[in-house]
């Protein structure tokens, strides 16, 4: 008998351990169906880890958290208000009836259950010790990962092992509790790691899909430490979320061209997105599907009216969720809570929310007196025509902010920008260009010399070239939300542009494209992973010397002056590694310095620059901080 119940109990271990494997192996595919996708996420989201802080960087964020709050509690409003600046204006916040709304609903709904998780888990076991605990996890798996696809298993997890052993110990030595009150804001936090850690997965697959494994490594790397993606990621704004989701669409929008059986599938990818990231943020989804559409359309194999249907019937189904919740706050399932009245009253926080008072100029609160089919085909229409009107007048505002001055200070240089209110950052200039931010996009000034002698290539040959017809979505794409948010900038509280961050990644997709590129990590991609290693270390040192006891504004523009002489020097290998077959080995430098001036931006921003009294996620970044002697 004892016989027996032994091996009962030994063959449900090994199904457990089948079920486990099999576990493993969906969790691959979803990660790009290998161990470099798997190592490159879970690499990516400890790297983010070190500079987590858990507070409210931006005011607004109070409204997102509190959405969150209250979505989890099973309402739609905000009420009463969980928390925020005591007596204080909650930017974001929009009456309707009577009753306070937040904005961003689709991100809030994400995070849901993220905040459930960390409720019932505090029960039983110290938040903090617990991400302690995963992030140490996260760091083993993906050193066993790592050594899997580089064929060196056993070393990688033995050492791997005593890092994560050693790392946890540190952490739970300063471990304090998070109070129940940061949940929501953590639960958004979380949602934004993963997202900015995926957009590096996604980023992998779809470069080894176009160019091959070594140059998907470097897009995936490159994305997930270029300096917009990487200094929001832990931020709990949307950016992170709209830039995955943009992602995914160009993903799907090659994967549509290049499939041969699963076309129309692939092809209803980038429009569930799109409505996917109008309920996060609508005037961004609009967008995206602008700029989908004609092109799509325009490169696809064939339009037969069964594939329209059932492309439409996917997009429409995606945007569900974007329908209701405009219907249930504003009665009009096309008005998205960005568009109601502004609140403009104080507020306390752990009271009940008083009567809305519609910021001045505001206009009327929405009534809701339309009953029945004809009131709602109103309302859509209205609704349709407004968000149609609005979309056309932003991008005409868009073309005439096209100026030589305000484009060199979003782009290239910033320095003391005139009109910027330095008064919002204790007169700190903290606020970067583009290419300041990002230098690796400055490789796309070389771009004329790639183009100068092609002819353009005719609608046929977008629709054979898989490439070709992504590169078109692309610069679309990329387009268009410039020309959206270029009459809003530069302005302050952007740091890093953050309003653009979802097109850094196509604009890094767009390098990833060069020749050169693809040549120099083909040829010499060992030499590059070292050098970025080691340049790294070396700049994150000179820098935190160089810059001891500077003030932030002075280090942010001196990191600014280096990444423009980094992203000159790219340009100008670029231009002529373009005409020459240069020495790769000279553009394996000059990404390998890239890479470096990102990921010291990054690390020294977050545990230095704005680290100062905030609260870090992990303990260890506190210690961190006390190393290096900037402050």
């Amino acid at each position: 008998m004892s016989h027996a119940r032994g091996t009962a109990v030994r063959r449900r271990a090994l199904a457990a351990a089948r079920r486990t494997r099999a576990g493993c192996r969906r969790v691959l595919a979803g990660l790009g169906g290998d161990h470099t996708a798997a190592a490159l996420f879970l690499g990516t989201l400890g790297f983010y880890a070190l500079y987590w802080r858990v507070d409210v960087f931006i005011v607004d964020t109070f409204t997102v958290a509190n959405t969150v709050a209250a979505l989890a509690r099973g309402s739609l409003a905000v009420d009463p208000v969980a928390f925020g600046p005591s007596g204080e204006a909650l930017p974001g916040l929009h009456a309707v009836d009577g009753r306070l709304y937040g904005r961003n609903y689709g991100h809030a709904a994400a995070a849901v259950p993220f905040l459930w998780a960390l409720r019932g888990l505090s029960v039983v076991v110290d938040v903090r010790v617990l991400l302690a605990g995963l992030w140490s996890l996260g760091l083993l798996g993906a050193s066993v990962a790592g050594g899997r696809a580089l064929g060196r298993e056993r070393p990688a997890a033995l050492a791997g092992s005593a890092l994560a052993l050693a790392l946890l110990a540190a952490n739970l030595a300063g471990a304090r509790s998070l109070p129940p009150e940061s949940f929501p804001l953590l639960a958004l936090q979380l949602t934004t790691v993963l997202a900015a850690s995926l957009l590096a997965v996604v980023a992998y697959r779809l470069l080894r899909a176009v160019r091959g494994r070594r140059v998907g490594v470097f897009a995936g790397v490159a994305t997930a430490v270029v300096g917009p993606v990487g200094f929001w990621a832990p931020v709990p704004k949307r950016h992170a979320v709209t830039a995955l989701l943009a992602l995914v669409a160009l993903y799907g929008f090659y994967r549509a061209r290049a499939a041969d059986g699963a076309g129309v599938r692939h092809r209803a990818i980038p429009y569930c997105a799109a409505a996917l990231t109008a309920w996060v943020s609508a005037p961004e989804g609009l967008v995206l599907l602008a700029a989908l559409g004609p092109v799509d359309l325009l490169t696809a194999r064939e339009n037969r009216p069964r594939t329209l249907a059932l492309l439409g019937g996917a997009f429409l189904l995606a945007l569900a969720p974007f329908l209701l919740t405009n219907a249930a706050i504003s009665g009009n399932p096309l008005l998205p809570p960005r568009m109601l009245p502004d609140y403009a009253g104080t507020l306390e926080a752990g009271t009940t929310a008083p009567a809305p008072v519609p910021a001045a100029g505001a206009g009327a609160t929405p009534g809701r007196g339309r009953p029945g089919l004809a009131g709602a085909l109103a309302a859509l229409l209205g609704g349709l025509g407004a968000a149609f009107e609005v979309f056309l007048t932003e991008l005409d505002r868009g073309l005439r902010a096209m100026e030589p001055r305000r484009l060199v200070h979003v782009l290239l240089r910033s320095g003391r920008i005139p009109g910027v209110d330095y008064g919002r950052t204790g007169g700190q200039t903290v606020e970067l260009t583009l290419i300041e931010s990002a230098p690796l996009v400055g490789g796309l000034l070389a771009v004329p010399f790639a183009l100068r002698w092609r002819s353009l290539p005719t609608p046929a040959a977008f629709r054979r070239d898989p490439a070709r017809a992504t590169d078109l979505f692309a610069v679309a794409y990329v387009a268009l939300l410039g020309l959206l948010y270029l009459p809003r900038l530069p302005l302050h509280s952007t740091i890093t542009v953050r309003y653009l961050v979802p097109l850094v990644p196509f604009l890094v997709y767009g390098v990833c494209r060069l020749e050169p590129v693809g040549r120099v990590v083909e040829r010499e991609g060992e030499l590059l992973a070292a050098l970025a290693v080691g340049l790294t270390v070396a700049a994150v040192g000179f820098a935190a010397a160089a810059l001891a006891g500077a003030a932030p504004g002075t280090a942010m523009q001196a990191h600014a002056v280096a990444n423009l002489a980094v992203a000159g020097l790219l340009a100008a290998w670029l231009a002529v590694a373009l005409r020459t077959d240069l020495d790769p080995r000279v553009g394996a430098a000059v990404l390998a310095l890239v890479l470096a001036a990102s990921a010291a931006f990054l690390l020294l921003s977050g545990v230095e620059y704005f680290g100062q009294g905030r609260q870090f996620t992990l303990p260890i970044a506190r210690s961190l901080e006390r190393l290096l002697p900037v402050r």
